[in-house]
């Protein structure tokens, strides 16, 4: 796996969970547990992404 996919796999993370953190902050009217739980899961989907990105491009 590269650096570069994984980079990658953590933007795309971080983005989705920015927004999911300001999602569950305002859900569950506490910010800073908006922004554990939505980076969380964010970076670790992303991750997961760039991983299956990663395998399709070398088949």
């Amino acid at each position: 796996m590269t650096k570069r996919s994984i980079i990658y796999g953590l933007t795309y993370g971080i983005s989705i969970g920015l927004g999911g953190a300001i999602t569950f902050g305002i859900a569950l009217e506490s910010v800073a547990i908006g922004i554990s739980i939505g980076l969380g899961s964010g970076i670790s989907l992303g991750v997961a992404l760039a991983l299956l990105l990663n395998k399709g491009n070398s088949c």
